[in-house]
């Protein structure tokens, strides 16, 4: 179980990306300032800042950590497919709540599209590197 302060950290996270969809829900993307947000969320500009460094960021909210929690699971060993597969089942809950925004956004807003994209290609990435250690035999001269 994390410590209080990595749990007062994932709140103020969470706050600040839950204040900003609802915000790019009701007014769109492009009128919603980082201080609206920050206001809506009850921090500063600062701490928003500290947690985010865009608002194309704070529309993923957290899949950094995501893509971290997926890369150590599969550096850990096992089976590629069934790793994956478990994490996919371990965001569900945690990400539709959001996804449909997140894609009109991306639809909408190039910025977002464009942060979006890295994330995929950053799963894509990672799940790529597990299956190229799993499938490549341990002496690269071995018959096939």
């Amino acid at each position: 179980m994390p410590g209080l302060r990595e749990r007062k950290r994932r709140k103020t996270a969470g706050a600040i990306h839950h204040a900003a969809m609802r915000l790019f829900a009701e007014r769109g993307y492009a009128a919603v300032t980082i201080t609206d947000i920050a206001e809506a969320a009850e921090v500063s500009r600062a701490t928003v800042f500290a947690y985010y460094r865009s608002k194309e960021e704070i529309v993923l909210g957290d899949s950094g950590a995501a893509i971290e929690g997926l890369r150590a699971a599969l550096e850990a060993g096992g089976a590629v497919i069934e790793i994956v597969q478990g994490w996919l089942r371990s965001l569900a809950g945690w990400i539709e709540p959001d996804v449909v925004l997140q894609r009109r956004l991306a639809d909408e807003v190039p910025a977002v599209a464009a942060a979006r994209s890295r994330v995929l290609r950053d799963v894509g990435t990672v799940i790529g590197e597990a299956l190229a250690r799993e499938l490549e035999p341990a002496d690269p001269l071995a018959p096939r």
